[in-house]
């Protein structure tokens, strides 16, 4: 079914483009443009070529809900488009979904394979994960050609009830301050004003659009406001219309200076603010909504009438038009036809033949039938343990339409709120934005006159930032650093341990073990680089690496790339809650931090070995000290920080674990994985450095490091180089079963649960009938439920619909 559907986009698509080639070469004939520098073709060339050429894509997910208990499961399942035309990304892509702490850390990363624009999976909390704010992080990799303020965001709560039994010193007062520096931010307010077209000019009527948030960028509201000019005559008042968002509008005079006042809720004072200077001359831009669709407006402010101007727009990066200004009157007008703007942010600008910006607008497009997908939900049965509903998916002409789609249903209070974001809101608004959007759903729950002035007032607040529009029209092409590449590579240097020189044209071989038994060959480049690209395996797999014997018998040592750690800036927002763990609970103890004294003395005459795993969190150098040990045992215990001995097992104390005792760390000598007594009885005399992973660190090695990871490098294995090396790499991720995985027959609540997954659903294929049948149970301690429904239509429009069914 969705082949068929994907062909019929893709000819759509094509018939599409050749419309608007064949359009834009009639425009420059007409205009009679000669092409070189600064010609209108070029520029639409330029524009073009960056907006269809290079690759870029948008993701959201559907998160079961937005906040966690500790030892809970949190579902998603992410929507792929193509950022330009919001068509489902047909082919197979490489998509990541991250769990970051609000100190930066990545706590956990899945790695999943979107195939015709849908993936979901999960991520399990452990019951020790610590209770505070989290970000959910996802992106495909073409996303990362453009700023990670792209990507998509998504804040979250994880509360840990126990937590503050065992939480640090160091964690108390970080979460200390973190309260005391967001309550801060949130006190701390200022305005901005933005007029229509970039500027105030002499005698031209402006209308003026202003902001007042506070450091976190929520809206803040005033009680009043005046717009005075430079004697303090009051020229109008001034009212919000969403959080912080007004408009006004008046005819600013040179010479004058203007500003403006209000009286903020909590302030003994008022507080004024100068709008900007008023300019002598300039170009007038006004847009706005009409009958027929949108009726732009270029006043001429000039002295003599300026030439070579040119008036641009596009929606997304899809040009819709160019047109020369030829002024009549001291005006130009142009009125674009609703039939030929795609709903969403558009993007309008005058500018100068040479490509210069002289005056810029976004304005949102706002005819949703085109778009919006409508649902309705019946109760077809309902009983005091379960629910019987169907979900029906029709167009704006009440046609019924198939598609695929999410459902999550949630025993909540009786509060019903409705989301700040979904699918909707989110591919037409606020992925156009870097940051976040406050509430952009609300834009779209009713057609009111004063829904819309809202938001005319967010746009006019906002800017052009998701590509360089200077950058387009001058022609200077983007490095494209992230190819749409799809499947698992895996890559690296062969090195003679001789020279230390690359092992350049030698075959390489890579066989993929965990019951596959699937062997690669590819050769070595002039560097010694070697890369096996478009893998496809689930989960975590084994796969041994095989070098060539070089002249003198022996092995180049194998560099295998691994991705650095990285460190995302957490930056507190307008989502952003009080950290609730602040103080010890009644069973804390006091525990002291050992600090690691300074590594041993490395030995001058040794070549290490390079890291394989990534950067561990602890390091061990035994160097010359090694007699101080009599067994490996004693050099972990004594060395190896959390690492104790339990009923003759080895474990670490923050090891996670659902149920039963913590298991132990998984054991590698050079690389290779080895047996708990293998590696024990390794004499400490032979080995050079140890590598600890712990926590969030061993998501390399999969499920298997649970309970942690030593890595013991031998003082011979780090110079010479082994003909076998075996790692296990992480391949596309199998997603659990919502049934299987969660047992309903019971529900403990614990005091911060607020409301319970009761149904996960992301798979949800609907036919061309429209209709879906689900049931859910429904616990005793609810007596409302909330069904939330996500998803794309066979017809390529979005789904997003909340419902409340009462016990």
């Amino acid at each position: 079914m969705y082949r068929e559907v994907i062909k019929k986009k893709l000819y759509k698509k094509y018939i599409t483009r050749m419309k608007y080639l064949l359009s834009l070469l009639f425009l420059i004939s007409a205009l009679g443009v000669a092409r070189g520098q600064g010609s209108v073709q070029q520029i639409a060339e330029n524009i073009k070529y960056f907006t269809a050429e290079i690759p870029s894509q948008k993701v959201f997910l559907h998160l079961d809900k937005d906040h966690y208990v500790a030892g809970e499961k949190m579902w998603y399942k992410a929507y792929l488009l193509d950022a330009r035309t919001h068509e489902l990304v047909s082919d197979s892509v490489n998509l990541y979904v991250e769990l970051i702490s609000n100190r930066g850390n990545l706590i956990k990363k899945r790695f999943l394979r979107a195939r015709e624009g849908f993936a979901w999976g999960d991520f399990e909390l452990g019951d020790s994960i610590p209770d505070g704010n989290y970000l959910v992080r996802a992106y495909s990799k073409p996303m990362q050609n453009k700023a990670p303020e792209f990507f998509f965001h998504k804040n979250i709560y994880i509360s840990n009830p126990d937590y503050a039994n065992y939480i640090a010193l160091n964690e108390l007062i970080y979460n200390r301050r973190f309260n005391r520096r967001l309550n801060r931010m949130s006190e701390n307010y200022d305005i901005s004003f933005y007029p229509e077209y970039g500027s105030l000019v002499s005698g031209i009527p402006t209308r003026v659009a202003f902001r007042a948030t506070n450091e976190l960028g929520q809206g803040v509201e005033f009680e009043g406001g005046k717009l005075l000019d430079g004697s303090g005559n009051k020229i109008a008042d001034l009212k919000t219309i969403f959080p912080g968002t007004g408009i006004f509008e008046f005819t600013p005079e040179y010479g004058e200076n203007y500003s403006a006042r209000f009286d903020f809720e909590g302030t003994l004072f008022p507080r004024s603010y100068d709008l900007p200077g008023v300019k002598e001359e300039g170009i007038g831009f006004m847009v706005e909504r009409a009958d027929e669709g949108v009726r732009i407006k270029v006043v001429n402010g000039y002295r003599d009438i300026p030439s070579d101007l040119y008036l641009f727009g596009h929606i997304r990066g899809d040009l819709a038009f160019i047109d020369e200004i030829n002024f009549e009157d001291e005006r130009f007008v142009k009125i674009i036809d609703k039939v030929d703007l795609s709903p969403g942010v558009a993007h309008f600008a005058i500018a100068e033949k040479n490509g210069e910006v002289v005056s810029e607008r976004l304005f949102f497009i706002k005819n949703l039938k085109e778009v919006k997908l409508d649902t309705d939900l019946e109760v077809l049965k309902s009983s005091e343990d379960s629910k019987n509903i169907e979900l029906l998916f029709r167009d704006s002409e009440n046609n019924p339409v198939g598609g695929n789609f999410s459902v999550t249903v949630t025993g909540v209070s009786n509060d019903k709120k409705l989301p700040y974001e979904n699918a909707f809101s989110y591919f037409l608004l606020s992925s156009e934005f870097p940051g976040f959007v406050e509430n952009p759903a609300h834009y779209f729950y009713d057609d009111k006159d004063l829904t819309y002035k809202a938001l005319d007032a967010l746009m006019m607040t906002k800017s052009w930032e998701r590509f360089s529009v200077a950058q387009a029209i001058s022609g200077d092409a983007p490095q494209i650093e992230y190819a749409d590449r799809y499947g698992i590579n895996i890559s690296g240097t062969l090195i003679n341990p001789i020279n230390d020189q690359p092992v350049k044209d030698q075959s390489i071989r890579l066989r993929v073990l965990s019951g596959f038994n699937d062997t690669y060959s590819v050769n070595t480049d002039e560097e010694g680089r070697f890369s096996f690209e478009n893998l496809v395996y689930p989960d975590y797999v084994t796969i041994e690496l095989t070098t060539p014997t070089l002249q003198n018998r022996i092995n180049p040592r194998l560099n295998l790339d691994v991705p650095e750690d990285e460190t995302v800036n957490y930056f507190k927002n307008l989502y952003t809650r009080q950290q609730d763990a602040t103080g010890t609970g009644p069973d804390w103890t006091l525990k002291l931090v050992r600090r690691e004294p300074d590594p041993y003395r490395v030995a001058p005459d040794f070549k290490e070995a390079a890291p394989t795993y990534g950067t561990p969190d602890q390091t061990i150098y035994v160097g010359e000290k090694s007699e101080d040990f009599r067994s490996m045992l004693d050099l972990l215990t004594a060395r190896v920080t959390g690492l104790s001995v339990r009923s003759g097992r080895l474990v670490f104390r923050d090891a996670s674990t659902l149920m039963g005792p913590p298991p132990e760390p998984i054991f590698f000598l050079d690389g290779t994985e080895v047996g708990r007594s293998a590696f024990l009885n390794t004499s400490p005399r032979d080995v050079y450095r140890i590598e600890v992973f712990k926590g969030a660190s061993t998501a390399i090695f999969g499920s298997r490091g649970g309970g942690g990871a030593i890595l013991g490098y031998t003082k011979r294995g780090g110079m010479y180089g082994r003909e076998f090396y075996e790692y296990q790499i992480a391949g596309f991720y199998t997603p659990k079963d919502f049934e299987t995985t969660v047992d309903l027959t019971t529900i403990d609540m614990p005091a911060p649960l607020t409301e319970k997954t009761l149904l996960w659903k992301p798979d949800l294929e609907v036919g061309r009938s429209g209709r879906a049948q689900l049931s859910f149970r429904t616990p005793g301690k609810f007596d409302l439920f909330r069904v939330r429904v996500e998803g794309v239509g066979e017809n390529g429009k979005i789904g997003s619909k909340v419902f409340y069914i009462e016990r």
